[in-house]
C-alpha cells in the first residue's frame, strides 16, 4: 500500500500547486453575441443633422432624404451663378446639430482641406467652430466660412461631424 500513498501524496502535491500558482491567464476566448442595430436618417439618428431653422434659402441645404446636402451650385442660388473670387462668402447658420442621444457629448466638425479655396466651421456667433459639449437634448448651429482665389470654378468637400461621450 505504500506506492498509492506515495502516489496520492505527489498528485495531492502537484494539485496544491497548481491551485496555489494558477493566475487565471487564457490566451484565446470566442464567445457570440447577439446585437440589434436600427439605423435612422441624419435628423433622428444620435447626432442630428438637419436644416438650420432660419436659413433664408432652404435649396441650400436638403434634408429631405436620410442624409443632408449641402448645395451651393448656381441652381440653388437664385440669380447668381456661383460664389464671388477671391472673396469671403459665410452661411450662418446652416446646419443645426442636435444630441438626440442621452449623454452628454463633445462635437467636433471637419472640413476637408484644399489648395484652391478654404473652408471654416463657424458657430452662431461667426467665430471659427472648433469644439463644443452639447448636453442630451441640445441643439447647436454651424455655419461655413468659404474664402475662394482667383481661378476657382467648382469644388466638393467633405464634412466629418465627430461626436464623443463626455462620460
Amino acid at each position: 500500500m505504500r506506492p498509492k500513498g506515495k502516489l496520492l501524496t505527489l498528485i495531492a502535491l502537484f494539485a496544491a500547486v497548481g491551485l496555489i500558482t494558477a493566475t487565471g491567464a487564457f490566451t484565446t476566448v470566442e464567445a457570440e453575441r447577439t446585437a440589434t442595430i436600427e439605423t435612422a436618417g441624419d435628423a433622428d439618428a444620435l447626432l442630428g443633422l438637419q436644416a438650420a431653422g432660419d436659413i433664408s434659402n432652404e435649396d441650400i441645404v436638403d434634408d429631405s432624404e436620410d442624409t443632408i446636402t449641402i448645395d451651393l451650385s448656381d441652381e440653388n442660388l437664385g440669380d447668381a451663378e456661383g460664389l464671388n473670387l477671391n472673396a469671403t462668402t459665410t452661411f450662418n447658420p446652416l446646419i443645426q446639430i442636435a444630441n438626440n442621444g442621452e449623454q452628454d457629448i463633445e462635437l467636433t466638425v471637419g472640413v476637408e482641406e484644399s489648395d484652391d479655396i478654404e473652408i471654416i466651421t463657424v458657430d452662431e456667433e461667426g467665430e471659427e467652430f472648433s469644439e463644443e459639449t452639447i448636453g442630451a437634448g441640445e441643439t447647436t448651429d454651424i455655419g461655413l466660412k468659404i474664402e475662394t482665389g482667383d481661378d476657382v470654378t467648382e469644388f466638393n468637400i467633405d464634412i466629418t461631424f465627430t461626436a464623443e461621450s463626455t462620460e
